[in-house]
This record gives C-alpha cells, structure tokens and sequence, in this order.
C-alpha cells in the first residue's frame, strides 16, 4: 500500500482521510515549512500534499525528494513550482484547479464596489469622527466620497479561464458590458473579444485573470497604465508579479489610473510609498478563504487527484 503524506494544513475531514484510507496508508502534518522537515516526513512515502506557498518546490526539494511518485499542490497556480525539475526526477505533479474559481471572481467583484464606492475612505471617515453618524453635509467637502455606479460601466477580463468567465456572467448579471483580451480569442456570448490596447483604453474596470509565468511576468507596466482612462480602476487577483510595482506607483502619482485593488501583492516594507494612497484597496491575497473554496472544494479535489493516481485513473497531472 502507498504512503501519502500531507505536509501542510489543506482542511482535510475525517471523510476525507477516510477516503484516503481506503486505498493509502496516510500521515497528516500542517506545519512543515522546511526542505529538511520534509524530506524526513517524506521518506518512506510515494505521495506528498503540499502547500507551494510554505515549501519551495524547486530543483532542490525535487533532488531531495526524487523516490516521491507525485506532489499535489493545493493550489491552481504553479508558478512557484519547477516543473521541469520535477520531471527531470521522475515526479509528476498534480494541482488543485477550479476549487476557488467562484471566490475569486467574487473578491473581484468586492475590489470593484470598494473602489468605485470609495468604502475604505468612508470607513476610515467614519472611525475618525464616529460621533457624526452622517457623511459630510451636502457640499464640496463631500466630493472626495463621490463614487461611480458600476451598471452600465465595462468592465475588461485580462485572461477569460474559470474566473474570467464567472466574472463575467457576474459582471453581466450587474448590468456591464464586458471586453476580453485572451490569448485564444473564442466565442462568448459573455463578452467582446478585443486587443489588449481596446480593452485599456475602453474600460473602467480592469482585472487582471491570467497565470504568472515568463510571458507574462511584468505585462502591466506604466506604459499599458498610461493606456487607460484616468478615471478607471486597475484589479489584481492573479499573480504579484504580473503588474509592476514601480510602475504602479508612478502611475497613481501622476494619477494615470484612478486607484487599484490588490488580492496579490509581492512583500512591502512598511515604508513602501504604495502603503501611502487611499485609492489603494489591499484584499492580502483572500481569495481561496471562503469555507466553499478552501474547506470543501480543496480537499475534495486533493483526494480525487490522489485516488485517481492511485487507482491508475490520473487526474488534474501538470506534467
């Protein structure tokens, strides 16, 4: 009988080990965040569950580890997974895809009304002064809590995967219009497929749905920002390294967009100038953390991948 050994916190049930069980021997860690500790919790087993964000998996976890017959990740994205090492060593690697595609596309829709109705600055208002249970009396002094409606707005899908596609029954639903440039233009009756230039220039909302990976590490640069209307929101919910920091921060001084939402960030030292704007709305990489995507989807879709492996039927394989 295999061994799987799962090495970080995935909110596996006891239904879910029981499942395993059935056709695996299994020890469950949700702590392990070091190659060392690993390769002792790893070593007489053929399976291992890993989080990517704790444990790097690269050429010297799969060097290390290379008697494992496969890694599944809990996650969709595998950019913080060498591939090509894993194959080298004989490893396949399996990801957990479309367990929070609704979640995201949701925060989405949270970073979009929080922008377009300035709801951090009202709050932050509020706790200021929380003696005055009004905003400001009707004249200039409110201008700054002025927002925008988002029906009728458009809204532009970087990317049109699970969740550019669920955003934009969601974006529709709302009553906007939305555009997409993907890498694979495809008929949808969800949105108008158009270049990257059309879909800046035209939208008042753009999200960012696409994965990190060489090609599109740094795409949103201050060039593509200088792009779009000064009124209009930039969303982030794929990866950090997808939209250039610096840039970012020489866009919203010059005021080249109207403010951002962040789900995905790189790690800021306190004094980093982006921590200065109020049009800044930071989600800390929320996305998965609703009790459907990361306590019933995730391990669902983890024990799947491991009884498909097991039981010759593959599932959800990278490589």
């Amino acid at each position: 009988m295999k061994k799987v050994v799962v090495l970080n916190e995935v909110f596996m049930s006891e239904s879910h080990l029981a499942n395993l069980r059935e056709v695996a021997e299994v020890a469950v860690y949700k702590d392990t965040a070091t190659l060392e500790l690993a390769r002792e919790r790893l070593e007489d087993a053929q399976i291992a569950v890993v989080d990517s964000f704790v444990l790097s998996l690269d050429e010297e976890f799969f060097s290390a580890c290379s008697h494992l017959e496969l890694v599944v990740i809990s996650s969709t994205g595998y950019d913080k997974v060498d591939l090509q090492a894993a194959t080298r060593h004989g490893v396949k690697v399996g990801n957990t895809p479309n367990f929070c595609t609704n979640s995201v596309a949701e925060l989405n829709l949270v970073l979009i009304f929080a922008l377009a109705r300035k709801l951090f600055l009202l709050d932050e208002s509020f706790r200021a002064e929380p003696q005055i249970p009004d905003c400001y009396p009707f004249d200039v002094e409110m201008l700054p809590y002025f927002g925008m409606e988002v029906e009728g707005k458009t809204l532009g899908s970087i990317g049109f995967g699970n969740i550019g596609q669920s955003l934009a029954k969601k974006a529709n639903a709302l009553g906007m219009k939305v555009l997409v440039c993907n890498r694979n233009p495809m008929k949808s009756d969800l949105a108008d497929f158009v270049d990257m230039q059309s879909l800046l220039r035209e939208s008042d909302f753009v999200t960012v749905n696409i994965p990190l990976n060489d090609e599109t590490r740094g795409m949103i640069g201050l060039e593509k920002m200088k792009l779009m209307k000064k009124t209009a929101y930039l969303i982030n919910t794929g990866r950090a390294g997808i939209v250039c920091l610096s840039d970012l921060v020489m866009a919203l001084e010059a005021r080249e967009i109207a403010g951002v939402g962040l789900d995905v960030i790189e790690p800021l030292p306190k004094s980093h100038p982006l921590l200065k704007y109020k049009n800044v709305v930071f989600s800390w990489h929320s996305g998965s953390l609703t009790t459907e995507a990361s306590m019933v989807n995730l391990p669902r879709i983890i024990t799947e991948t491991v009884v498909g492996f097991i039981d010759g039927k593959p599932v959800n394989l990278l490589n």
